[in-house]
């Protein structure tokens, strides 16, 4: 991740072996969350040249957000992601929108 967060060091069998920003890691720490905070999650995707990807096949990516609401409620934000994978065919371009980001401060 590339941002104003913390690792919070939790491994899993996800995890690249290669640290882009704050890596080695499944979890980040964020101390305040806004409309206006930015985060980059960078993904490392590998198949073997034998299994390639079905063209129009899903993927999905989960955030789940834990925060404390100003009332001192505790709760638990799940934002899911289904979109299709980029091909090579396609021009590799990617595929979150024509900006290349996506927004989801709004939802929060």
């Amino acid at each position: 991740a590339i941002g104003c967060c913390a690792t919070l060091n939790k491994k899993s069998p996800s995890v690249a072996e290669t640290e882009i920003g704050v890596g080695n890691t499944c979890a980040w720490k964020l101390c305040a969350l806004t409309p206006s905070t930015s985060v980059s999650i960078f993904f490392e995707v590998t198949t073997q040249h034998t299994n390639p990807i079905p063209q129009g096949q899903l993927r999905y990516t989960q955030f789940q957000t834990h925060y404390i609401h100003s009332s001192g409620q505790h709760r638990l934000r799940v934002t899911t992601l289904a979109q299709t994978w980029a091909t090579p065919e396609q021009g590799g371009e990617n595929k979150l929108g024509a900006q290349g980001w996506m927004e989801v401060g709004s939802s929060f």
